[in-house]
């Protein structure tokens, strides 16, 4: 009888990138739409469960603080590596203020989430969003993107002026799928470059 040869079997490990990406925004104006949009868009093969896990509670159709929902991105060509995230919805209302300044600090992409009702979503974006962040400790290298959700017919050209003047991405996106591959290749981009 013949010996047999054991050999050690080590599988190639995937590389994951992991991400938290925190969207900001006004109140209602479909951060949470977007974070849905967004895990349903995501990996097919390796979807993580997309299941929002509210961390203060959840009022009808409101985020009352924060919730988290975590997704695996599309496997895209130009990307080399497994991108997780933990998309952290961050909510709008004034007086959650103290909370979302938590999130901030360890953030590698910040999605400013435009209101395309405002009559200058830029100055809102500015003014308060991008000012809160910055003021709490985001990153100076964590990923800035505008995004102009649910937006119908052309991005206002003051919110394209404002995004380009400041040096940021800015992505049109609706709720039936434009411009969310372009989302999440951004977002992936940014944790693996």
């Amino acid at each position: 009888m013949g010996s047999i040869e054991r050999r050690k079997f080590h599988p190639q490990k995937a590389e994951i990138a992991r991400a938290r990406v925190v969207l900001v925004g006004d109140q209602g104006i479909g951060k949470s739409e977007l974070v849905q949009a967004l895990a349903a868009r995501g990996s097919e093969s390796e979807r993580l469960a997309a299941v929002p896990v509210d961390a203060l509670g959840t009022q009808q159709g409101t985020t009352t603080g924060v919730d988290f929902v975590f997704a695996a991105a599309p496997r895209l060509d130009n990307v080399t590596k497994q991108v997780r995230c933990g998309l952290i919805d961050l909510s709008g209302k004034e007086e959650f203020a103290e909370v979302r300044s938590e999130f901030y600090k360890e953030a590698h992409v910040l999605i400013l989430v435009a209101n395309m009702k405002h009559k200058a979503p830029s100055a809102q974006l500015e003014g308060q969003w991008l000012a809160e962040a910055e003021q709490h400790g985001l990153p100076a290298e964590c990923r800035r993107l505008v995004v102009a959700w649910n937006a119908t017919d052309s991005t206002p050209k003051t919110l394209k002026d404002w995004a380009a003047r400041k040096s940021l991405t800015l992505i049109d996106c609706n709720s039936s799928g434009a411009g969310l591959l372009q989302l999440w290749l951004e977002i992936s981009r940014a944790v693996t470059v």
